[in-house]
């Protein structure tokens, strides 16, 4: 069964039909390795779904770990051993066998990724249940499942679950009223769409974005109710601080901007992100954070992916068609390095999607 796979690039090239991506200046190998099905039945607990997967997709994260690969490969090669390692964060599948006391799901079933945080429905120990979404066949405790809606299709249901759960989470988290004018920033970040996606349903607020690509923004203003988008010159370059201040900022990537939008918080304003860039910010100024968020009343709030409910909440939001699943682009076959290229090297809109089927 065929696999995408990264590679020690030692690795025989003879053994496989290897890619080489170059990733943030260093060079990763891939490649589409038929991989045998090992009996797996002497793994499955009464609460195991064994799930055949038919697409994934790669998130921000995948990154580091696809990096923390490559520094174990050299660690490794040093024993003369040669590794290779699944990547993705998400997927969709179908089932394939279960446990005797699975109640969820049936086998033929339509699966993707529950990745509650910090516990899922049955209270278990959550967040995200695969860093290896690649590998064909995989065996998930009952709880790390959710069906996937009939009117999904296997390629939204493989760029959804992180996103909407996230996005859902930090827009519940802003505790928007009436007047309240929202910043998202990073525009085109798979989580500032989704966030976008659901600010756009509510009512009696103004959103405002931020984001490096102007130009290619403006197909956003409308879609997204959006009263103004800014750059970062716009708030750098200010001769006079700008006559705008947020209720709430909804910001993946405070490392990159806080810097300059914390102040412009007004009063009892919220501050939310959900992670960081790759690239280590050392000239963060918490001195004058700090001191912006006390002077102001206002909160810093982290969010780390979302609740059970989070999740379903928007699965019910896109089965009533107030909720879309942006899909860049979708891969299949021998398309490895073009895949790999567009989800960390190219700007795109939404998901980059792999579907063996």
């Amino acid at each position: 069964m065929k696999n995408i796979i990264v590679c020690d690039s030692n690795i025989n090239k003879k053994d496989i039909e290897g890619y080489k991506v170059v990733i943030d200046g260093y060079e990763y190998l891939f490649a589409l390795l038929d991989i045998p099905v090992n009996k797996y039945t002497d793994k499955i607990s009464d609460q195991s779904v064994v799930v055949r997967v038919s697409a994934f997709s790669c998130n921000y994260r995948d990154k580091g770990i696809l990096y923390n690969f490559l520094k174990k490969c050299k660690d490794y090669n040093l024993k003369e051993s040669y590794y290779y390692s699944f990547l993705g964060s998400e997927f969709v599948g179908k089932v394939i066998k279960i446990g005797r006391n699975v109640r969820s799901f049936k086998i033929g079933d339509r699966v993707m990724s529950d990745n509650s945080y910090p516990f899922k429905v049955d209270g278990k120990i959550g967040g995200i249940v695969s860093n290896y979404a690649s590998k064909r066949i995989q065996i998930f405790h009952e709880s790390c499942l959710i069906k996937v809606p009939d009117s999904m299709s296997d390629i939204e249901a493989a760029a959804f679950s992180l996103t909407a759960s996230t996005a859902h989470s930090m827009v519940s988290k802003s505790k928007l009223k009436e007047g309240d004018k929202v910043l998202v920033t990073s525009l085109f970040s798979n989580t500032s769409l989704g966030c976008l996606e659901l600010l756009k349903n509510i009512s009696g607020i103004k959103i405002y974005g931020l984001t490096t690509g102007y130009k290619e923004a403006q197909s956003l203003s409308e879609k997204f109710k959006i009263q103004k988008i800014f750059t970062p010159d716009d708030f750098y370059t200010a001769t006079n601080k700008m006559n705008i201040n947020f209720n709430v900022i909804i910001d993946p990537f405070p490392d990159i901007h806080i810097n300059y939008l914390h102040s412009y918080l007004n009063y009892s304003s919220r501050y939310i992100s959900c992670g960081m860039s790759s690239h280590q910010n050392e000239k963060i100024d918490f001195h004058k954070i700090l001191y912006s968020l006390i002077v102001s009343n206002s909160q810093f709030i982290g969010n780390c992916l979302g609740l059970p409910y989070d999740l379903k909440a928007v699965i019910n939001e896109y089965s009533h068609e107030r909720y879309k699943v942006y899909v860049d682009s979708v891969y299949t076959g021998r398309q490895i390095s073009d895949f790999i290229n567009k989800s960390f090297n190219e700007r795109h809109f939404g998901k980059v999607v792999y579907s063996y089927e």
